[in-house]
């Protein structure tokens, strides 16, 4: 599936539509026509995973929908976030500092995970699979000064060695 908004806040989506990803509140088929998505206002981000779909209002609080639940919900415990990034199987959201980076299943209403290890994230991009983010690395710091590196780092399934690490070992952390 496949969603965009407009300059006057509004949302729709069409393609498959098996969980409830298209967010109109029902689940089944597909939608062939870009279809609004009620309730959906104002936003800044939009995240459109495998069977899932998630906004960022201005409330900084992340919504989403689908993965078998076609019904808005706002995640709970993850706020003051800045950007969003959705891949088939997860949804991750960034903080403003670019500290915060917190990861749930999909759709999933339940506790989002903290990722350790990223510091002042720059940018993202997900895979199917995975989650990857130029993060800066604090190499030597001191109280007047410190230096640090930026590196891509990432994060999930790696059967095809999508991680860039130079195996096939999946890594539920940063590397």
């Amino acid at each position: 599936h496949f969603c965009a908004g407009t300059w006057q806040g509004e949302l729709s989506c069409w393609g498959a539509n098996a969980a409830g990803q298209i967010g109109t509140g029902t689940a089944g088929g597909n939608v062939a026509t870009p279809t609004r998505v009620p309730g959906v206002k104002k936003f800044k981000w939009i995240a459109a995973g495998g069977a899932n779909t998630c906004v960022l209002p201005y409330s900084m609080k992340p919504v989403c929908w689908g993965d078998g639940n076609p019904t808005q919900t706002e995640i709970a415990g993850v706020k003051d976030m800045h950007m969003l990034v959705a891949s088939a199987t997860s949804t991750c959201a960034f903080g403003w500092s670019g500290v915060t980076v917190q990861c749930w299943p999909g759709a999933a209403t339940g506790a989002a995970l903290n990722v350790e290890g990223l510091a002042d994230v720059q940018t993202f991009g997900s895979t199917v699979n995975s989650v990857c983010a130029v993060a800066k690395t604090v190499t030597a710091a001191t109280s007047k000064s410190y230096s640090a590196t930026k590196s891509l780092q990432c994060w999930g399934e790696n059967a095809g060695g999508q991680l860039g690490t130079g195996d096939t070992t999946a890594s539920p952390t940063p590397r």
